[in-house]
Formats: C-alpha cells, sequence, structure tokens
C-alpha cells in the first residue's frame, strides 16, 4: 500500500508541475550605425515587393543644414513616393497641434506623426543614440502602419549588416 501511495503522490507532483517554462528569445543584435547606411540599401528587393515599393534612383542629400542622405521609393498606385532617409541628429521640429504617438519599431524607440501641412505621415525611429531612421509616406496612410512597416523592414536590415 505504501508503494502505491509513493507511485500516486509522484505522478500527481509530476502533473502539477506542467510545462517547462520557454526560454526568453535571445536579444537581438545592435545597430551600430545608421548615417554610414545608404538609405537606397535599406529596403532589399524582397522587402521593397511586400510594402509595394520600388527603388527610384540613388540616394541624394537630405534637404539644406541637415547632415544625412535620402532615398525615394515609388508607390505602385501613382500615390507619391515614400522616402527613407538616415540622418544625424535629434531635434526635429514638428508643426504645432501635431499629434506624435509613440511607439516601438523593431526593439527601438520611435514615433510617428501626420504633417497636416504637407499631407504625410512621418515615422521616426533611434536605433542607435542621435542618429535616426525616417521614413515619409505621402497620401493616405491615416494610421502610419505603412511608414512603421517601412521603417521596421529598414532596422532589420541594419541589424543583419552587422
Amino acid at each position: 500500500m505504501r508503494r502505491m501511495l509513493v507511485i500516486v503522490m509522484a505522478a500527481v507532483v509530476a502533473g502539477c508541475a506542467g510545462p517547462a517554462p520557454e526560454a526568453p528569445p535571445p536579444p537581438l543584435p545592435p545597430v551600430r550605425s545608421v548615417v554610414s547606411a545608404d538609405p537606397c540599401l535599406l529596403l532589399t528587393t524582397e522587402q521593397q515587393r511586400i510594402v509595394g515599393l520600388t527603388r527610384n534612383g540613388q540616394s541624394a542629400a537630405v534637404a539644406a543644414g541637415e547632415p544625412g542622405r535620402v532615398c525615394a521609393f515609388e508607390r505602385p498606385d501613382g500615390a507619391g513616393r515614400v522616402t527613407v532617409e538616415v540622418v544625424r541628429g535629434t531635434v526635429v521640429v514638428i508643426p504645432t497641434g501635431t499629434v506624435v504617438v509613440m511607439q516601438d519599431v523593431s526593439g527601438f524607440p520611435g514615433q510617428h506623426y501626420r504633417n497636416p501641412r504637407a499631407d504625410v505621415c512621418v515615422v521616426e525611429v533611434e536605433p542607435v543614440a542621435g542618429q535616426i531612421v525616417r521614413v515619409r509616406v505621402p497620401g493616405d496612410d491615416d494610421d502610419c502602419s505603412v511608414g512603421t512597416r517601412v521603417a521596421g523592414l529598414a532596422i532589420d536590415t541594419l541589424r543583419a549588416a552587422r
């Protein structure tokens, strides 16, 4: 009887333990540099296909006064160009009254907002202190989901380029 009780107790204790907890996923690799990257190479051909963009030309300097490079990608619906920028600095001028939404983009701090004056969604991610990936999407990207997706893919490419 005592042997039977020990076997039953062992079975009950083993059943209560449940499955072993899963190990946490390994940390994502860091991004080493943003500003040294060519923004035209931040979306692979496959990533461009996923988000429906086609690269248009070579990278160029960002607007005067801001250190960085920009690359334009065409949208097949003719709704304008999506731009991907790599810039140094953290100061961003946002129009008064604009609602800024803080968000995580591929594990890094980011934000998005709609610039009502230019009818464009802007997504900014800072994977390295003082270095920003900025994506601008004109037109109907009301919740900035297209811009956020493009920024996330660009960050994934930067991580893979270690």
